[in-house]
């Protein structure tokens, strides 16, 4: 049924002048009577009451009705429409004491089999919904208008419709349509205003309220919106098809009313060294009084690595430990709240399963000596069994050795014995494990935390390897040959411990790079092997890498992502032959960086620096507001700033003259030479236009009194971190405000500004001439 000209049903007199047409259209009453519109009277709101009009009154024209373009309309018209069906209703043929049932939103879903006829409002439109033609035939004494003669099976209500024949709730069809082809149309398009896929997306979701789970394809088509604005910007590759699988997903958008119960009912809980389910069934009347509640669902995606998924559920206890590039990478709690978090297989890594396989086993063999429970790793927390005690220590490498349970299988070994393993002969190419240098030190690193015995490992990988003048690496037979197999024995052991050498000509090579880089090369080839797995990429060939490489660096660059990230991915893909250096992708590498060349360099206005300083000041990081002023006006390189001496300070020579301060840079007494290989630079504090840098300067020099150091507590780490936190403060994190670029930010404000021309800016930077 639905309420004709609900909002113009409605008369308040008292808001009428809220609604009025403005100052061009008053005309004097006699001028109103004379174009055909005879007005008597008019409601005063001070008095309440109509009062008679005279000829020389200005009489404006007031919207006297609901008006639908007021914020509150739509509620006072719901509420409204609402109480006249509950009136209706409740003084129709209910019993005396018989609740009135209404679905409304935030309330439980009313059974028809426990009540009479259900009533919904939304705004104008009244569906009543009942089990029989008399029960709704009965509610026809509402007052509105209805839209069907006799009761149906078929309503359609709110773009939705309710078939009770094929108990189904589904969307009319046009609204699918409307989605699916603008959808289309979108695609087809090189630019879009994130405006207009900010609109095709609310309509989306609309339609996947009825299968929420659907909303789980998007993901950058919220940045695109936000970064967009109104402006004309290419679609990024990733938001194509996002919106690509949206399209081909709304048919699904749809309820089956009929669908029965399922009467197992799972309940489990956790706790610091273990997990317990229980499981049994449950009755009809139970089952349907938890399904009138729904969860509210919202799409969170799934974090890249399991390490950060441990430390979001608060694992403290870790039971072992799985090293890329020499690097604690992965961590496995012994705990099982983690464990729960990849049940319905979200994550699709296979040495993930493997660590659960091996830990499987390992509780198996413990059982099968007599011992209740797996003995606890965390020795803090651990009730049952000490790690420290020499003779757990010796049961537990019993159990290793015996039942070939080796405690890390992402090392290519799960909890299969060794004489089970096929051996694979692969020729010796000592560029493949070129980086494998790094993860000589890994054992002494691990001697702080819990975790395998060297000699464990060893002596299990004794067993497992055999052969001489070529490497034999342990193959899975549960894994395929075209495409795992092929990555894992490519990917060579990272341990010095494992007997895995590097030639003497390579060995500089392999230790160019530090920890902290190779953990970047480590997440970013990471990045990369997630996204070919989700989009269907091979990976089994050099050349199927090559191309996979150049299109991911394609999609990074349509993301505005970092240039660093894409180069990472490229130089961090170790399990290729040196011989073959990734041509394409080192193209695109290239080509991205003339496309959008590194700004690293490039200025920013000093104004924004001050209020970068500002920021630091507020936070108690004075010498860091200290060096950025200082900075801005000298020019300094950020090792110069942060490593200058007192005794390297220019005082001013006469009390006449205070803002002769000054600076000499690399003394010839440190025997320390500059970037350009100089001595004894000096850098006077001389800009006319910033004299309160020689304040600024004399202020630190006193308050350094008693150290040798001009900024005592500031290194280059705290410097960049400092100013990247107050940046993000004031709204500057787009800019990538670093020190290096500070350097650059005081030249090119002098140059636009005309405070220097540029030889003199070029003999302040100290630059050489090219």
């Amino acid at each position: 049924m639905d309420v004709s000209d609900c909002f113009y049903q409605f008369e308040i007199k008292e808001m009428a002048s809220w609604f009025g047409f403005g100052i061009d259209f008053p005309n004097l009453a006699a001028t109103w009577k004379a174009q055909g519109f005879d007005i008597p009277t008019v409601f005063d709101e001070d008095l309440l009451k109509f009062l008679p009009v005279k000829d020389s009154d200005v009489l404006f024209p007031v919207i006297n009705v609901m008006p639908m373009g007021w914020t509150w309309a739509l509620f006072f018209a719901n509420e409204t429409v609402s109480a006249l069906v509950r009136e209706s209703m409740l003084g129709s043929t209910m019993q005396i004491g018989e609740p009135y049932v209404e679905m409304r939103e935030k309330l439980p879903v009313p059974q028809l089999s426990e009540t009479r006829p259900i009533a919904s409002t939304y705004v104008d439109n009244v569906a009543i919904v009942g089990r029989a033609k008399e029960d709704v035939f009965a509610e026809k004494s509402i007052i509105i208008v209805w839209s069907y003669d006799e009761p149906v099976r078929v309503l359609e209500t709110v773009g939705c419709i309710v078939d009770f024949r094929a108990k189904q709730l589904r969307h009319k069809p046009h609204r699918l349509w409307r989605v699916h082809l603008g959808g289309i149309a979108l695609m087809r398009r090189k630019k879009v205003r994130a405006r207009s896929d900010e609109v095709w997306l609310g309509h989306a979701t609309a339609l996947m309220r009825l299968c929420p789970s659907l909303l789980s394809v998007f993901d950058k088509v919220y940045r695109f919106i936000r970064l967009g604005g109104d402006r004309r910007i290419p679609l990024w590759l990733a938001v194509r098809t996002e919106i690509e699988m949206a399209t081909n997903l709304v048919w699904l958008c749809q309820v089956d009313l009929g669908s029965g119960f399922v009467k197992q009912i799972d309940m489990g809980d956790s706790a610091a060294h273990g997990y317990a389910m229980m499981t049994r069934s449950a009755p009809d009347h139970l089952l349907r009084s938890a399904c009138r509640f729904r969860e509210k669902w919202r799409y969170i995606p799934l974090p890249d690595s399991l390490k950060e998924i441990v430390l979001k559920k608060g694992c403290e206890s870790y039971e072992e430990v799985v090293y890329e590039f020499g690097k604690k990478k992965l961590t496995l709690s012994d705990n099982l709240p983690a464990v729960l978090a990849f049940e319905k297989g979200l994550y699709r890594c296979g040495a993930f399963w493997e660590i659960f396989s091996g830990s499987g086993n390992l509780s198996r063999a413990v059982s099968s000596l007599g011992l209740r429970v797996l003995p606890p790793l965390d020795i803090k927390n651990g009730a049952e069994y000490d790690l420290t005690r020499r003779s757990t220590q010796t049961l537990i490498k019993k159990i290793i050795l015996e039942y070939g349970v080796l405690p890390c299988p992402r090392r290519q070994l799960d909890d299969r014995e060794p004489r089970e393993f096929k051996a694979v002969g692969v020729r010796s190419n000592r560029g493949r494990v070129r980086v494998s240098a790094q993860g000589g030190s890994q054992w002494a690193n691990m001697t702080e935390e819990p975790g395998p015995d060297p000699g464990l490992i060893q002596h299990a990988f004794a067993k497992a390897h055999s052969g001489c003048g070529e490497e034999k690496f342990p193959i899975l037979q549960r894994l395929s040959a075209s495409k795992e197999a092929r990555r894992l024995e490519t990917h060579l052991l990272q341990s010095e411990s494992w007997s895995v050498e590097i030639q003497p000509l390579k060995k500089l090579r392999a230790s160019q790079l530090k920890p902290k880089t190779l953990q970047l090369y480590n997440d970013a080839v990471c990045e990369f092997e997630s996204w070919c797995i989700q989009n269907g990429r091979r990976r089994n060939s050099h050349r199927a890498i090559d191309e996979g490489l150049t299109q991911f660096t394609q999609e990074l660059c349509e993301d505005a992502r970092c240039f660093a990230d894409a180069s990472y991915a490229v130089f961090g893909w170790i399990a290729l032959p040196e011989k073959d250096q990734l041509p394409f992708s080192k193209q695109s590498i290239k080509g991205w960086k003339s496309k959008f060349p590194p700004k690293s360099r490039a200025g920013v206005d000093l104004q924004l620096w001050d209020l970068v300083a500002l920021r630091c000041a507020q936070q108690e990081h004075c010498e860091a507001a200290a060096a950025i002023l200082l900075q801005g006006d000298t020019y300094l390189r950020p090792s110069e700033l942060v490593q200058l001496k007192k005794c390297n300070v220019l005082q001013p020579q006469s009390i006449r003259k205070p803002d002769g301060w000054g600076v000499i840079i690399a003394p010839l007494e440190d025997g320390v030479p500059t970037k350009a290989r100089d001595f004894d630079d000096v850098v006077l504090l001389n800009t006319p236009q910033r004299h309160d840098t020689n304040a600024v300067l004399k202020a630190v020099f006193n308050a350094s009194k008693n150290s040798r150091w001009l900024f005592p507590k500031l290194t280059c780490k705290k410097y960049c971190e400092q100013i990247a936190c107050s940046a993000k403060q004031e709204g500057l994190i787009d800019l990538r405000l670093t020190p290096r670029v500070l350097r650059h930010s005081g030249a090119s404000h002098d140059a636009y500004y005309h405070v220097r021309d540029l030889q003199q800016i070029q003999e302040r930077g100290r630059w050489k001439a090219s």
